[in-house]
């Protein structure tokens, strides 16, 4: 986790390609943890934010287990995306409802916004 608190300094700091290995290093080590979302979540914010949305999307919707429905987008059929953006929203509405007064439970919640984003902009843009 530390790979990834540093890689956050840097892109405060206005160093943010210096950041995306550090990124990608703190996900990989991370994988058997709990928080091992939150450097994929950076990094693949911080790709959407220097213009490489495809491939944020890519390891993003991948590791959230969207990885058939961004294939078969790629490739023009969306209504595995489609569903799978519905079911999204379904759950941030309903994670809204049952959890909103505990502040402690945000990250599920900008994960869903982020699956929610990508998965409009693949739709919209018809990669």
């Amino acid at each position: 986790m530390i790979d990834n608190n540093l890689g956050i300094a840097l892109v405060y700091n206005g160093r943010p390609l210096e950041a995306m290995p550090l990124f990608l290093s703190s996900s990989k080590a991370s994988q058997e943890e709990d928080y091992h979302l939150c450097p994929l979540y950076n990094l693949s914010l911080l790709l959407w934010i220097q213009g490489f949305k495809k491939e944020a999307c890519k390891l993003y919707l991948t590791k959230r287990e969207y990885k058939d429905s961004f294939e078969k987008a790629l490739q023009g059929q969306t209504k595995c995306l489609e569903s799978d953006l519905k079911k999204c929203l379904i759950a941030l509405e309903e994670y809204t409802k049952t959890n909103e007064h505990d502040k402690n439970t945000n990250g599920e919640k900008m994960c869903l916004l982020l699956d929610i984003c990508m998965m409009k902009y693949m739709l919209q843009k018809k990669l």
